[in-house]
């Protein structure tokens, strides 16, 4: 599964949310490509259109104008907002259940 992550975060913020992502997703037997873009400095549609992702996990809440499922991704920033909603939602569009 390939996940576009959209948000407004420098490369080294990215890096982390990407190393926790993966960490998370393969802890739910979840294989997943993700891809970043930066919407201060990136063309999001053109990457879109590019990368041909399942998902858009989004860090923000500005608005991104897709046919794709986009995904509340903030608990990335902030875990304390946790992040069991954000996975099942990942897992729904996998095809996959999450382990109770």
């Amino acid at each position: 599964m390939k996940i576009l992550l959209v948000g407004g975060a420098k490369d080294s913020k990215f890096e982390k949310i990407c190393a926790d992502l993966r960490a998370m997703c393969a802890q739910a037997n979840m294989k997943v490509q993700i891809v970043t873009v930066n919407i201060y400095s990136q063309d999001v549609p053109a990457v879109e259109k590019a990368e041909q992702p399942d998902v858009i996990l989004a860090l923000g809440s500005k608005n991104i104008s897709t046919q794709l499922p986009i995904i509340d991704g903030l608990p990335l920033m902030y875990p304390w907002m946790g992040t069991e909603k954000m996975l099942e939602e990942i897992a729904h569009h996998y095809g996959n259940t999450l382990p109770a």
